[in-house]
């Protein structure tokens, strides 16, 4: 289980077995980093792929978990992170992924 409010994982800690692991917010670059890394653009220096990086990063606030989420989508989607971070221009966009049950296998 996962939360960003306090109040939340103090309960966690108490009731659940023992050991969590406090995840922080990344950089703008550290989370456009590990979307690239991990949705297969290592190699790819042009600008259009860092700046979509970047770009959808941000839209996730630089969260961790939510930036490993849609790199899956990407991958699973087989689209670029430019066409990923086209489609879903807003941040509201986001919240529209995991609905298209369509397009996402279990």
């Amino acid at each position: 289980m996962t939360s960003r409010k306090p109040h939340v994982l103090a309960h966690l800690v108490h009731s659940g077995p023992t050991g969590n692991l406090k995840l922080t917010v990344l950089s703008l670059p550290q989370a456009g980093h590990l979307l690239k890394h991990y949705a297969g653009y290592d190699e790819d220096d042009s600008d259009g792929v860092e700046q979509a990086a970047q770009q959808v990063s941000d839209r996730l606030g630089n969260l961790p978990l939510a930036v490993l989420q849609v790199e899956s989508y990407i991958k699973q989607c087989q689209i670029s992170i430019p066409v990923f971070s086209q489609i879903h221009r807003k941040e509201s966009d986001l919240h529209h992924v995991y609905l298209e049950k369509d397009r996402v296998q279990d």
